[in-house]
């Protein structure tokens, strides 16, 4: 590698970490989110370098962003299956996104149905809990 190269390459992950940085400054993320941003800007090999330093500077950490990501959307109202629906699509585990979504306490799952149903009733608040990733029963139990 020439000298020009790996100034190059310094530079390239320089901006990476710098991106990624900033992403992770707003909100977690999961490995793979931040992989795919910085993929978009530096060569894919780059992102999985800055990615894997994050890691192990324990700045990054998809089990922390998971129990962050179950909290946040209990908070705003969405079911366990949307839920971990949402987990699996940000590439945590599935047997990992399952046994978060399987220890959602029955109380926070009950005010998540709250916020969610927000002032709906009958049909409607049924069509809400359905669109948001409850089962069918958890209409009755708000």
């Amino acid at each position: 590698m020439s000298e020009v190269e790996g100034r190059s390459e310094r530079s390239e992950r320089a901006r990476a970490l710098a991106r990624a940085g900033g992403m992770l400054a707003r909100r977690s993320h999961s490995r793979l989110e931040v992989e795919r941003a910085l993929s978009r800007s530096v060569d894919v090999e780059i992102a999985r370098l800055v990615v894997a330093e994050l890691e192990a500077a324990s700045l990054l950490d998809d089990d922390r962003y998971a129990a962050e990501l179950v909290a946040y959307r209990l908070r705003k109202g969405w079911g366990p299956h949307r839920i971990r629906f949402d987990l699996e699509q940000a590439g945590i585990e599935r047997a990992l996104a399952r046994e978060l979504v399987d220890a959602i306490d029955a109380d926070d799952l009950r005010r998540a149905g709250v916020v969610a149903v927000g002032a709906r009733e009958g049909a409607a608040a049924v069509r809400r809990l359905s669109a948001r990733g409850f089962e069918g029963g958890a209409a009755t139990s708000h």
